[in-house]
């Protein structure tokens, strides 16, 4: 027995001879590439199989989801356009009532301000239908691309409207100014809601879906977007502007314009967007300053009026007087507009100038309107004899009152007034007195919520001329249909 083990042991171990080699080497490299090509071959089935695979899935059974339907890939030529329209004729935005005791409520896209682009979701939902990753990804069904034309006014109005129910409304912190030129700062407060939180992004995203699934409005806290924290720049800014050295000198007179007034030519408004106050000079308040301020070191021409007399013959009505004027106002509003915000301090010259009067033609008639917009007064004549002289406030300046000659058409003991204010925004004012149309919807009528301060003052109106009641009532009860109103800078 130990002999044979030996034996064996020692075959193993003895060197290989010539033949017995080659046989041996010759087997193993045949053995070693047949394993390969075994190897090769079924890595070459496998990747056929999931080719084909891929292949049959991509054309049979890639699928697009419209709303409530399912299209095969190949369906898109054909029935993706009529299977989009009538989804979107069927679809409604489904919304839990506010109030427990009501039902979920349905409403149409139009209800919402909402619109699907047909053409623009066709195309690029085929775009996307073909592109190679979701081709690649076939057994995940791709939803369609759909595009929205969205009437943004009308969507937050409708979500306002439908979806949120305040319990506590929320304030912002307030920055202002006071009577005394002192700043104010009202400290913020936390609001609650019932809502669906951002109600224009869920509603819209709902609608690219065709979702009509229920959305459901929860009670939430809301948080102020503007803090006390968050204005501190603002404020410091202002205490730096109502403290800065401002001087106008006019005819060899200085004005210098106190806190509150330099308060008075500011537009502090929020921005939500930086989560402070926009603080700039608005050229109407500093208009309305300086032309108020020089007024007692000028003496401003008076415009000569002409009546037409059926003949051709001109009468003069009023008798023109030349006087003097600043010159150069808009060129210094321009300046402070630049420099208050930047210089350390400010001195600024208004130039003097004289003057001449313009003439200005009237129809002939027995009563004339006469209307100055840059003086800020309103004259009555008949027979070419001043009865009454009214201070006005005409059109500010991004909503300025037309000019030229035209006649009452239209009037009205007392109307409600509505419509848009400059920045897109709306007004609305009930029961004004005394209406006077003299041109589209410009007229003359009573003012009751400006302060008497402004009338002779301040241009502060949306295009009409302004006037204190008791004139207006004056000029409503003088002044017929057909009389003449002249308009004039």
């Amino acid at each position: 027995m130990a002999k044979t083990k030996s034996k064996i042991e020692s075959d193993d171990q003895q060197p290989v001879g010539e033949g017995t080699t080659k046989q041996s080497i010759i087997r193993r490299l045949v053995g070693h590439h047949n394993a390969h090509w075994w190897l090769l071959t079924i890595t070459s089935l496998i990747l056929f199989l999931l080719l084909t695979t891929w292949l049959v899935g991509s054309l049979n059974y890639k699928q697009t989801v419209v709303g409530n339907s399912r299209l095969a890939h190949g369906q898109l030529d054909s029935q993706l356009q009529t299977t989009l329209s009538g989804e979107i004729e069927e679809y409604r935005l489904q919304i839990a009532s506010l109030k427990e005791e009501e039902e979920i409520k349905s409403y149409k896209l139009s209800e919402l301000g909402i619109e699907i682009d047909e053409s623009a979701t066709v195309n690029s939902t085929k775009n996307n239908s073909n592109y190679w990753r979701n081709r690649l990804l076939w057994w995940k069904p791709l939803k369609a691309d759909i595009s929205l034309k969205i009437d943004k006014n009308k969507l937050i109005n409708f979500v306002n409207d439908n979806t949120r129910s305040i319990s506590k409304p929320v304030k912002n912190a307030s920055l202002s100014v006071g009577p005394e030129g002192e700043i104010v700062v009202t400290a913020e407060s936390t609001g609650a809601e019932k809502s669906l939180g951002n109600g224009q992004l869920v509603i819209t995203q709902a609608v690219k879906s065709l979702d009509s699934s229920v959305l459901e409005p929860s009670e939430r806290e809301v948080k102020p977007t503007i803090t006390t924290e968050s204005i501190s720049d603002s404020r410091q800014q202002l205490e730096k502007l109502l403290a800065k050295p401002v001087i106008f000198k006019v005819a060899e007179n200085t004005i210098k314009p106190s806190a509150h007034d330099i308060a008075s030519w500011l537009n502090i408004t929020p921005d939500e967007d930086t989560k402070s106050y926009k603080i700039s000079v608005e050229k109407t308040k500093l208009s309305d300053y300086i032309n108020g301020q020089v007024a007692r070191f000028i003496t401003r021409p008076v415009n000569q009026v002409e009546v037409v007399l059926p003949s051709g013959q001109k009468s003069i009505l009023v008798t023109g007087k030349n006087g003097s004027d600043v010159t150069n106002i808009d060129e210094v509003i321009a300046s402070v507009q630049e420099r208050l915000m930047k210089d350390k301090s400010l001195s600024l010259e208004l130039t003097v100038a004289y003057t001449p009067f313009k003439t200005i033609s009237a129809p002939a008639g027995n009563k004339l309107i006469e209307v100055d917009t840059t003086n800020k007064v309103m004259y009555a004549y008949e027979n070419k004899v001043l009865l009454r002289t009214m201070y006005i406030s005409a059109g500010a300046a991004a909503t300025p009152t037309v000019t030229g000659t035209f006649s009452i058409y239209s009037k009205l003991p007392s109307q409600n007034m509505s419509g848009f204010n400059a920045d897109g925004s709306t007004y609305y004012q009930p029961n004004v007195p005394y209406v006077n149309y003299f041109y589209r919807d410009y007229a003359i009528h009573g003012n009751y919520w400006r302060p008497t301060s402004y009338f002779g003052s301040v241009n502060s109106s949306h295009g009409c001329v302004g006037i204190l009641d008791a004139d207006a009532k004056w000029i409503y009860d003088w002044a017929p249909i057909g009389t003449p109103v002249v308009v004039h800078n």
